[in-house]
């Protein structure tokens, strides 16, 4: 049988301690779940946002064999009870849940806090597995264990909530902190007394990068030799070399390791890169954008279901001769009954210069905290302009006759194998990344060039 152990647990911010415990549990577990848990009533507000500490924990665990990070609380805002937590287990495992001593002591007497206090606690006591964490010299009586138990002695430690004061009054958490954590922490002035700076800058300060090659591109293939040394098995940033289409599929594919993307264009416009040459930008001081992705979940015409996230895009369009008619909702309220198009699209703001654009919708600066929602070919409503929708908005379009009128559907221009539905889109609270650029290819400055062009070129 499968063993799990499911850590629940804040993570705010991931310390050294949670990767040691993690650690320990690895070489005893054949997987090991953490899982960041959403806002609980009970507790104070988080001080960091969803975003950042989906991000910590992707970094605070990375490289450890048989875990894997579960954002579903973070992405759905919600606090579920660990016996919740363990049903997303795969059927037959044997669960076991990581919990301080803390928790356990008084159990004896029926007093510990999983009896008292835990949804199905007392049936969990006695069924589930528990990995009891005790600090060295912590009095832990025997008696109060539940009947499946097992002890990890850890050394003393500095709290989360000790370190976020700490960070907040600008003293020094060196050896606290894992260091991919400790320097997304001070680049994003993340737990500071102060507000967070619009521009967030980087200085690699040594190359060590992944790279991600569009292969059929010569010019790629060329950049990618002159980098081929400073390739790294631990690397600090990611480098996209090829078209705006080649960082896309690298953002997808790529995100969840959290690290920087710096993208050469190989390509053509490069709206999401830098110039045509690497020339040792890794001495530079970079602008560091922390931009969003899109959620999508999409219900298909055959009952079956996906979900993916989209740095650009996510649209549906006619799949046959006939005009698409399309239902639009932002919010849960019906904005469009019937929105007669060759299609409808919803992008990010780093999205608006691309397809959106094309559409008709005005580009805006990719900090921007907005979503476009536009329409191609639109025949009715009469004159229906594209819209800017608040970060927060959840769009659903839904397709009104599927037998005449199917959906495909596309996420960053892939497209999805069968006809769709429904697709609901908004900001996931979970899902981002980071974009960097030399300063003189600020994309925000690169905007004047697409809105104004040279009658010249």
């Amino acid at each position: 049988m499968t063993r799990v152990a499911v850590y629940l647990n804040p993570f705010d911010p991931p310390t050294g301690h949670h990767r040691w415990v993690a650690e320990q549990l690895c070489a005893e577990f054949d997987r090991v779940v953490i899982v960041p848990c959403g806002p609980r009533r009970s507790l104070p507000i988080p001080d960091s946002q969803p975003i950042h500490r989906a991000t910590m924990a992707d970094l605070n665990f990375h490289g450890l064999s048989q875990l894997s990070v579960d954002l579903h609380d973070l992405e759905d805002n919600l606090f579920l009870p660990p016996a919740a937590v363990g049903e997303r287990c795969e059927p037959g495992e044997d669960v076991w849940h990581v919990v301080a001593a803390e928790w356990v002591r008084g159990g004896a007497a029926g007093q510990a806090v999983i009896q008292r206090e835990w949804s199905q606690g007392a049936d969990l006591w006695k069924s589930a597995g528990f990995v009891v964490l005790k600090e060295t010299g912590e009095p832990l009586d025997a008696a109060d264990l539940p009947p499946r138990s097992r002890v990890i002695t850890h050394p003393p430690h500095i709290p989360s909530g000790t370190i976020r004061m700490m960070l907040t009054q600008g003293e020094p958490v060196d050896g606290q902190l894992f260091e991919p954590v400790k320097a997304y922490v001070l680049r994003q002035g993340l737990y500071r007394d102060v507000p967070l700076s619009e521009t967030v800058t980087l200085a690699p300060q040594s190359p060590a990068f992944q790279l991600f090659v569009d292969e059929i591109n010569d010019r790629a293939r060329a950049q990618a030799s002159e980098l081929a040394d400073h390739v790294a098995a631990e690397p600090r940033m990611i480098v996209s070399l090829g078209g705006d289409g080649t960082m896309l599929r690298a953002i997808r594919k790529l995100w969840r390791q959290r690290l920087p993307f710096y993208g050469v264009n190989c390509g053509g416009l490069g709206f999401l890169l830098n110039g045509r040459e690497a020339n040792q930008f890794w001495r530079q001081e970079l602008l560091l954008y922390q931009l969003p992705l899109l959620r999508v979940q999409t219900e298909f015409e055959s009952g079956a279901t996906a979900e993916a996230v989209a740095f650009n895009d996510a649209w549906v369009e006619r799949a046959t001769g006939q005009t698409a008619w399309v239902r639009v909702l932002v919010n849960g309220v019906e904005r469009v009954p019937r929105l007669v198009s060759d299609g409808v699209l919803v992008s990010t703001a780093a999205g608006s210069s691309s397809y959106a654009r094309a559409m008709g919708a005005t580009p805006v600066p990719l900090n921007t905290q907005v979503l476009t929602l536009v329409g191609s070919n639109v025949l009715k409503p009469t004159f229906w302009r594209s819209v800017v929708l608040p970060l927060d908005a959840e769009i659903v379009l839904e397709a009104i006759d599927m037998t005449r009128r199917p959906l495909k559907g596309f996420i960053d221009g892939e497209l999805y194998p069968e006809p769709v539905l429904r697709m609901t889109i908004r900001v996931s609270r979970t899902a981002a990344v980071e974009l960097a650029f030399t300063k003189d290819q600020d994309p925000v400055a690169k905007l004047g060039f697409v809105q104004f062009p040279n009658e010249k070129d």
